[in-house]
């Protein structure tokens, strides 16, 4: 679970230093703004179909192997900071980029806000795990989350972003 995490965090991770590049870029007066939020929302629509294929060929393994979770306090500590810490920051980055009318990190902020819910899921698979729940709940359990992050992805690389901050 744990290097599930650290996979899906790298992820999330070069998205938001993305974003923090175009914040850095909005600041040039000089700069193409349009061009590069939009060169920022195509390559959150990578991060996005990364993360929907990640998330989908490690639940077929999973499911496939039968693996069952081990017990993590770190992991615990992890994914109830992901869990409920992270859509907070999410939100956060949101009403940012409405202040900006920036559409690219408008859809960074969702990126954030939906591993979060795949963090949420995982944490409900471990509270199931320790009533007893069978190993293969959290696999199936993060199988929700792919076509959510599989349609998010394909809408953006193709530039029909979706995010309504106007």
């Amino acid at each position: 679970a744990l290097l599930a995490f650290s996979i899906e965090s790298a992820i999330e991770g070069g998205a938001a230093l993305l974003a923090v590049r175009h914040l850095k870029r909005l600041a040039d007066e000089e700069a193409d703004h349009a061009r590069h939020d939009r060169a920022l929302a195509h390559w959150i629509g990578v991060s996005f179909l990364l993360l929907g294929i990640y998330v989908l060929v490690r639940a077929v393994l999973e499911l496939r192997a039968g693996s069952q979770a081990s017990e993590s306090l770190l992991g615990l500590f992890l994914t109830l900071f992901a869990s409920f810490g992270m859509p907070i920051v999410g939100v956060l980055k949101y009403r940012t980029a409405r202040r900006l009318g920036s559409q690219g990190l408008a859809e960074e902020a969702k990126e954030s806000i939906s591993c979060s819910a795949l963090s949420f899921l995982t944490l409900v698979a471990m509270i199931g795990g320790l009533a007893g729940a069978p190993g293969w709940l959290d696999p199936a359990l993060s199988l929700l989350m792919v076509p959510w992050f599989l349609r998010e992805g394909l809408a953006h690389v193709r530039g029909r972003v979706h995010a309504h901050i106007h």
